[in-house]
């Protein structure tokens, strides 16, 4: 389409197949952590936001818990109006 894009992603593991159609993954809340790699012997920063997210309307959740996450994006990013458009349509 020329008004948009679908990123549509799909889970490691699944025998269902399931969908939801989602929100990007703009984290709101921010946690970083310092982890040693004994393989490595290496130290590195991870951020871990998206376990402190638990909405299962975001394309990441969705995806940890099995489903087909069908993203709907613009030109430029995540498209809200588009994504509750096709929210209100399969309903």
């Amino acid at each position: 389409s020329k008004e948009y894009m679908l990123n549509i992603n799909f889970p490691n593991e699944f025998n269902n197949i399931e969908f939801k159609i989602t929100k990007i993954d703009l984290p709101i809340k921010k946690q970083y952590s310092l982890i040693y790699d004994e393989k490595t012997n290496k130290y590195y920063i991870d951020r871990n936001t998206r376990d402190l997210i638990d909405d299962d309307n975001i394309d990441y959740i969705a995806l940890k818990k099995g489903f087909v996450s069908i993203t709907p994006l613009s030109q430029s990013t995540f498209n809200m109006a588009l994504y509750h458009k096709i929210n209100k349509k399969i309903r």
